[in-house]
């Protein structure tokens, strides 16, 4: 009996053992999953601490260039009253020379314009006849005060210019009156509608267009000359520039104005020729 209740109690004591190590196994995967958290969370701080050298670095570079922007800082604080004295005398300096400048450009811009005024109506004076004014035109440019004494080669230019344009213009005369005896010859009435225009009407637009074409070959002397005598050392570089671009623009309107007269020209000599020539295929 006694050894029945002693084993009795040493198997209650074995079911309790085995009743706690159960427990045990089944705590042991919640342990393993603990410890797998672990071990991630111990790779993260690993991790963490091999960034902060390289951490360190840059907080050492940003405070050595925090530094060098405080010295800058305290050198520009720095400058003296000295220095902000020089500064303003120079830019006093620099405002002077500006509006010297400007002066003397509007002065150059002034007589420029005057000079252009009476070179049209010296151009607006001049009779329709050529001949009138090819003689008039060395006249004036004679009596012109030029800024530099013209070359040789300048006066060569235009008297082969002046020659050119005359020789158009006898040309043009002479054609003109080998048409009219063949005109005068024929005895009919045209029912052209061109009937009614005048018949010298080409050789006027022809003679206004090369009095242009004189005034303006003038011209390009003149500003050239004017631009000879910048690069001298006689005027400054900004008037100079503003000069060659006043006359860029002057030139473009001049030449679209001579190519209108030129298709003008055109238009009525056409005219003209188609009348002439149905009349006398009449």
């Amino acid at each position: 009996m006694q050894s029945n209740d002693s084993l009795k109690e040493l198997n209650a004591k074995l079911l309790t053992e085995i009743t706690e190590l159960r427990k045990e196994n089944a705590e042991i995967p919640k342990l393993r999953e603990k410890s797998l958290k672990f071990e991630a969370e111990n790779g993260e701080l690993k991790a963490i601490n091999a960034e902060i050298p390289d951490l360190k670095r840059k907080i050492s570079k940003f405070d050595a260039e925090r530094g060098e922007l405080k010295r800058r800082i305290v050198e520009a604080l720095s400058m003296t009253e000295e220095k902000r004295t020089r500064r303003d005398a120079e830019n006093a300096k620099l405002k002077a020379r500006i509006e010297e400048l400007e002066f003397e450009f509007r002065d150059r811009i002034t007589k420029v314009k005057q000079k252009q005024t009476l070179n049209d109506n010296s151009s607006n004076n001049s009779s329709s006849n050529f001949n009138l004014v090819a003689d008039q035109v060395p006249t004036a440019t004679h009596h012109e005060k030029p800024l530099v004494d013209t070359s040789l080669l300048e006066d060569k230019e235009t008297d082969a210019f002046l020659y050119e344009v005359h020789k158009k213009k006898v040309s043009n005369e002479i054609r003109q009156r080998n048409w009219e005896p063949k005109l005068k010859e024929r005895n009919f009435k045209s029912k052209s509608p061109f009937q009614h225009i005048p018949k010298r009407k080409c050789l006027k637009i022809s003679t206004r267009l090369l009095i242009h074409a004189i005034a303006r070959h003038q011209k390009k002397r003149y500003v050239a000359n004017w631009i000879q005598s910048a690069r001298r050392g006689r005027v400054v570089d900004e008037a100079l520039q503003h000069l060659a671009l006043l006359y860029n623009k002057a030139f473009n309107a001049e030449d679209g104005a001579n190519r209108a007269n030129q298709e003008e020209i055109l238009c009525w000599c056409s005219m003209r020729r188609i009348s002439e020539v149905s009349s006398m295929g009449l």
